[in-house]
């Protein structure tokens, strides 16, 4: 048998479950939110999304 391993939509599902909610969402604490992100980097990578446009993505959020 042939382990076809985990889904798009079952990945996403786990990456929602691991997410933080922030106590005040008007001043999220900056280390909850930076794993946030690297949780939804995870699944845009998952879902096929260029890492080069990640990081440029990266690049603009800091430059904010």
């Amino acid at each position: 048998m042939r382990d076809k391993g985990m889904t798009r939509h079952e990945f996403a599902k786990f990456i929602a479950a691991a997410m933080i909610e922030p106590l005040d969402p008007e001043k999220p604490d900056p280390q909850d939110n930076g794993y946030n992100w690297g949780l939804a980097h995870a699944e845009m990578i998952f879902a096929g999304a260029d890492l080069d446009a990640i990081k440029k993505m990266q690049g603009w959020l800091r430059a904010k």
